[in-house]
């Protein structure tokens, strides 16, 4: 699945896992409880991403620079004692991704020649992924338009709750 899915599913665990903290510290335990559980969820969510049946719409390249800065931004503008949390929910949504195929985007972009290695996840294994190769993408989209539909409603259910994380 695109990252920019993977990057919705974080914003949808931020909504539902990151709660107000009485403490400024980004590393109180309420905020590492709230990281390592975003993260948790940032990897199943992955995993629940990947085995459903897709295409890739967008452009891999645009996708990586819009994923990249919704994340950046998102942790730049949100109250510092917040981003530990946030930062987790967007490592574990992408962090699959990065232990199996980061070897693969280094060699094709950086010229390097890394030894390609056994995925780790299971769903990056060709007989659990649901990536689609046939072009036959209408499921995909109805899926993608449901995965967004659903972080949407998660916002906007959580609205206060989003709000008091970015401002004063």
């Amino acid at each position: 699945m695109n990252v920019l899915f993977h990057t919705s599913a974080a914003i949808g665990i931020i909504a539902i896992v990151v709660k107000e903290n009485k403490s400024d510290s980004i590393f109180s335990s309420n905020s590492i409880k709230q990281g390592l559980l975003s993260f948790v969820l940032g990897v199943t969510s992955h995993g629940v991403l990947d085995v459903i049946p897709h295409c890739y719409p967008f452009n891999s390249k645009l996708d990586a620079i819009a994923s990249f800065l919704i994340m950046v931004s998102t942790i730049f503008f949100i109250k510092n004692k917040y981003r530990f949390a946030v930062g987790m929910a967007f490592v574990g949504c992408v962090f699959p991704d990065l232990v199996d195929l980061s070897p693969q985007i280094l060699n094709k972009y950086l010229g390097l020649n890394l030894p390609k290695l056994a995925n780790l996840f299971p769903f990056h294994k060709h007989e659990y992924s649901g990536s689609i190769y046939n072009g036959d993408c209408n499921y995909s989209v109805i899926y993608q338009a449901i995965t967004v539909f659903v972080v949407a409603l998660i916002c906007y259910f959580n609205k206060v709750k989003l709000m008091k994380l970015f401002t004063s």
